[in-house]
């Protein structure tokens, strides 16, 4: 996750407040305090302006309200108090979110098309991105709907990401099964553990998830061809200020980990907006003017010739028209990175 954390990919950041969520959360069971109900609203608040998906925390985060022994009735109501303050100043910043940028969730998908994701999708999402992306904690939360004295928060957990990865297949372009929309569900699975399992079972589980993360990793990193394609960049640039226009998977991880954060130009969200041509290119004109050098790489325009990708965001074949009318194009390659060299007409 830390790889993630960088001005591109904000789901280390979701993570976080996931974390910060459950802590709390759990904190408010225990002792009932305000002191805790009002950073959790702003936790809940502060999702909401990270990311669509965040106004799923609250229903993630509040079913840690229900304690294991709900024996005393005045408790009972405090603690509902407690969490409703927490729920009312969260709204409040979405409202004001709502009010900033015109709606609540920019990007959440309407009920049509959430009624239109096909099953084999979201079974591959729930297999990989929701099953094998958290081992072990996946299996432990499936579980816990048969004990006796967690099965309502294993309940309540289960529902929020089934309802996260409904969402997450429309939220994930590339429908990759990385799990990124379940993140902050990951916290909150692992204090249901916590409090169910035995401490030496608990431990021996974060092992286990430990060594499968680090086997992902192992498994899925491309160190030496992302050191070529960021040197190749640093070849062609010359010492000289550059920017990369680049596309959405190899591209973005190799940029994350080996580039500046201001030489990134991401497609998103031009690429969803039939007008957002015209400003994405005046901007690359203002760069070139301002001495830098710029370069369309090769996966960013195989991208937008790709007739699915073009289905499925309205202004991608007209970003790379007007890119292609704004700029004479020249093949560039280095080391491991291949693109096109943009100047301007």
């Amino acid at each position: 996750f830390a790889v993630a954390a960088t001005t591109i990919h904000v789901h280390a950041l979701f993570l976080l407040l996931g974390a910060l969520a459950a802590w709390l959360a759990a904190a408010l069971a225990q002792r009932g305090g305000f002191v805790a109900a009002a950073p959790l609203g702003l936790v809940f608040g502060g999702a909401c302006w990270l990311l669509p998906a965040g106004v799923l925390l609250p229903f993630a985060a509040l079913p840690l309200l229900l304690r294991q022994d709900p024996t005393n009735e005045p408790t009972r109501l405090r603690r509902a108090l407690l969490g409703g303050s927490a729920l009312a100043l969260g709204a409040g910043l979405a409202w004001l979110a709502q009010q900033q940028r015109g709606e609540l969730a920019p990007g959440m998908p309407t009920l049509a098309e959430v009624g239109s994701q096909d099953l084999r999708t979201l079974g591959r999402l729930t297999l990989y991105g929701a099953g094998l992306a958290f081992l072990p904690l996946s299996l432990v939360a499936v579980a816990a709907l048969w004990s006796h004295r967690h099965h309502r928060q294993a309940l309540l957990l289960v529902a929020g990401a089934a309802v996260a990865v409904v969402l997450g297949c429309h939220l994930n372009p590339g429908r990759s099964a990385d799990g990124w929309f379940l993140l902050p569900f990951a916290p909150l699975a692992a204090v249901l553990a916590a409090r169910w399992l035995p401490v030496r079972l608990s431990l021996l589980l974060v092992l286990v998830a430990a060594g499968l993360s680090g086997t992902k990793l192992w498994r899925i990193a491309e160190w030496e061809p992302g050191a070529a394609w960021a040197a190749g960049v640093r070849e062609l640039a010359g010492g000289k200020p550059f920017a990369l226009v680049i596309g959405p998977q190899r591209d973005a991880g190799f940029a994350l980990a080996a580039l500046p954060a201001g030489a990134v130009v991401r497609l998103w969200p031009t690429v969803d907006d039939a007008a957002g041509a015209e400003p994405f290119v005046a901007a690359l004109r203002a760069r070139a003017a301002a001495s830098e050098r710029l370069w369309l790489t090769a996966e960013a325009e195989q991208t937008l010739r790709d007739p699915a990708f073009g289905a499925a965001h309205p202004g991608a074949s007209g970003l790379l028209a007007a890119i292609e009318a704004g700029f004479a194009t020249e093949p560039a390659t280095a080391q491991g990175f291949a693109g096109k060299e943009l100047r301007p007409r």
